[in-house]
């Protein structure tokens, strides 16, 4: 029987994260999560491999909206719980999946 060569675990932040390979050859393959502060409005929430595509992805949203986001402020590897909870949470699409999570253009 052949086993599969990856597996998915939960993450700290209670995403599923990617795990390849087997016991202590495991390597985390896995999506972070971004927060953008945005002047006037919420924020722009990105899941992303780097800070720099994150960055990339924020920006095109921001410029679709017509928002001004400064790419220098960010908050990485964000807890998700601790973002609005009446206005985000409910809006948001599923930061497990990449690109812009909130608002939800991700689907």
């Amino acid at each position: 029987m052949k086993l599969p060569s990856h597996s998915y675990e939960i993450d700290r932040l209670g995403g599923p994260q990617l795990i390849r390979g087997f016991g202590r050859q495991k390597m985390r393959v896995g999506l972070r999560r971004f927060w953008f502060p945005v002047p006037g409005h919420l924020g722009i929430g990105v899941s992303a491999m780097t800070r720099e595509e994150a960055t990339r992805l924020a920006l095109q949203a921001a410029t679709g909206l017509g928002w001004d986001v400064d790419g220098a402020q960010v908050v990485e590897d964000v807890d998700v719980r601790d973002l609005d909870q009446k206005h985000v949470i409910p809006n948001m699409g599923p930061p497990s999946f990449k690109g812009v999570w909130y608002p939800c253009l991700n689907l």
